[in-house]
Formats: C-alpha cells, sequence, structure tokens
C-alpha cells in the first residue's frame, strides 16, 4: 500500500507519525503482540487463581482479577474496570 502523508491539522491523535509508511504491523509485531497479551492473561489469572485456591473456593470471579490487577501494581485500571463491571451488571439485571 502506498504511504499518506498526515498534516498536522488532519491528525487528531497525540504522536501520530505524519507519514505512514507502514499501515498494518507486521507478522513479526502481531505476534510479539499476542505472545505479550497471552503472558499478561497468565500473570493476572495466575494471581487470582492463586487468591482462590487460598480462599479455599474452586471460582474466579470478576473481584478477584479486579484484586490481582491491583496487587500487581496497576490500580490505574480498577476504577475504570469496576465501573464498567458494574454497568455491565446493572444491564444484565
Amino acid at each position: 500500500l502506498p504511504s499518506k502523508s498526515i498534516s498536522p491539522s488532519e491528525s487528531n491523535l497525540v504522536g501520530l507519525p505524519w507519514s505512514l509508511e507502514t499501515p498494518y504491523p507486521t507478522q513479526d509485531a502481531t505476534q510479539a503482540v499476542q505472545v505479550a497479551i497471552a503472558e499478561f492473561i497468565m500473570v493476572v489469572s495466575g494471581e487470582a487463581a492463586d487468591k482462590v485456591r487460598t480462599e479455599s473456593r474452586k471460582t474466579v470471579r470478576a473481584e478477584d482479577i479486579l484484586w490481582a490487577l491491583r496487587e500487581l501494581g496497576m490500580e490505574v485500571y480498577h476504577p475504570p474496570l469496576a465501573a464498567f463491571l458494574s454497568a455491565l451488571r446493572a444491564a444484565d439485571s
């Protein structure tokens, strides 16, 4: 695909490069992101599963995932995810 030049007035994203030479991520980049996401999920779910095991439960709940995120130092994600979970539960009822 040909590159497209974007002027500063057309760019509404901070840090968007003005010249996009490769509009799609390479296969290596896609694979690297997939590996990183898989690792992230394993770490968070493993932390939540450890909590569940210590509490002699068998089911990991959404609250356990939120707890694991806080425990792993990702407190910044807790408020928006807790709000989303509340909205989702409200919509279900």
